[in-house]
Parts: C-alpha cells; sequence; structure tokens
C-alpha cells in the first residue's frame, strides 16, 4: 500500500518487480490516471478511505506522513 501515490509510477515499479500493489492518492486527476492509465487499483481517498480489515506486507508514505494533522492516528 502507496499512502499519497500521486499517479503510480512507483507502485507501477513495484507491480514490475512481482509485489501485488494498491494505493491511495486524494487528488483526483492522480488517482484517475493511475487506475485508467496504469490499471492500478487505487482509491480516490485518504488512508482512512481504506477498509480498516485490510492488510499489507509493505505501508509507504513517501512524503506525506509529514503532511497530517495527526501522524500518531495515521500510523495506528
Amino acid at each position: 500500500m502507496d499512502v499519497g501515490c500521486g499517479s503510480g509510477l512507483f507502485l507501477q515499479a513495484m507491480q514490475e518487480y512481482g509485489w501485488t500493489v494498491h494505493g491511495v492518492e486524494p487528488d483526483v486527476d492522480a488517482s484517475g490516471f493511475a487506475r485508467e492509465t496504469l490499471g492500478l487499483g487505487v482509491i480516490t481517498g485518504d488512508i482512512f478511505d481504506v477498509p480498516s480489515n485490510s492488510s499489507y506486507a509493505a505501508i509507504t508514505f513517501w512524503d506525506v506522513l509529514e503532511h497530517t494533522h495527526s501522524p500518531q492516528k495515521v500510523l495506528r
């Protein structure tokens, strides 16, 4: 799971390495590009829009966590 995945380029690279990838991105245009152009599983929204019963082997927050109002809440 890549939180704040933008247009999905990191997800695409990880998919090429064999990972099953998912992302969440608040920007409608960027998340739409990731879904429609790259064919990636990207949710438009933020980390709180990801189903709470989801489980991931790795979660990335490239340049995202420091911009949240409550980093501790996000990490829980």
